[in-house]
């Protein structure tokens, strides 16, 4: 997810149909420009070489969304998309097996990935290049990680089912957090408060306080590992 405004304008983009290295290409309405998804920099045009700045999110299942987002607002299932694309079918079920399997319907420079993990191992990142660190979510499990990115230190939860993975800053209320597993959620070492996915604090001294969400990518570990080749791997 990145901000569309750019030196002072709001840029509108769209699909190109067109893939690079098999992950999606936009281009913006203003200048004709291509963006390359997975980086959210601009590879032909004249705002070539200019990146877009990125934002924080997280993916994850709708039932584990609206448990901790009751009032939240979904798009209309009545779409003007021709044939039956309908919300409840996944066409990217068996995706990590296709791309396992050698083939991919477009090109994919697989010698430019790293071997360290798995073509389709899904990763989140966190931070902006130069100092973006990439954290394996197969590796991690349901677990944590408590890390150090750039200056900020930084806790990605994760759940095996999915994968998910979120990513926040552990600094609150002027002291450094670590976290722990337990159960379903996460307690910190300092205060003992439990926290969800969704960065709430939900029980302990610290209940009610949100951590701060941090810029990050979900995706599959070739186009992290192509688009961002000089990026730190974190491995647990």
């Amino acid at each position: 997810m990145y901000h569309r405004r750019l030196n002072g304008k709001v840029l509108k983009f769209g699909n190109t149909s067109a893939l690079y290295e098999n992950s999606m290409v936009m281009f913006d309405h203003g200048t004709g420009s291509y963006w390359y998804q997975v980086s959210g920099r601009a590879i032909i045009g004249e705002l070539t070489g200019t990146v877009l700045e990125l934002l924080p999110s997280i993916t994850q299942t709708w039932g584990d969304w609206k448990e901790l987002h009751p009032d939240t607002l979904v798009l209309s299932r009545q779409q003007i998309v021709p044939g039956d694309y309908s919300y409840l079918q996944d066409l990217f079920r068996d995706y990590d097996a296709v791309i396992e399997s050698g083939y991919t319907i477009f090109p994919l420079s697989r010698d430019k990935v790293d071997k360290t993990l798995r073509l389709s191992d899904i990763v989140v990142t966190v931070g902006q290049t130069p100092e973006e660190t990439v954290y394996p979510l197969a590796l991690l499990g349901d677990g944590v990680a408590n890390d150090v990115v750039g200056n900020e230190p930084v806790v990605v939860f994760s759940r095996a089912a999915g994968p998910w993975g979120a990513a926040y800053s552990r600094a609150v209320n002027d002291q450094i957090l670590t976290f722990r597993p337990s159960g379903d959620a996460w307690v910190d070492e300092q205060t003992g408060s439990t926290w969800n996915f969704a960065g709430w604090a939900e029980d302990g001294p610290l209940q009610g306080t949100q951590l701060r969400p941090l810029p990050g990518r979900r995706a599959f570990w070739f186009s992290i590992s192509i688009a961002l080749p000089d990026a730190k791997l974190f491995m647990p």
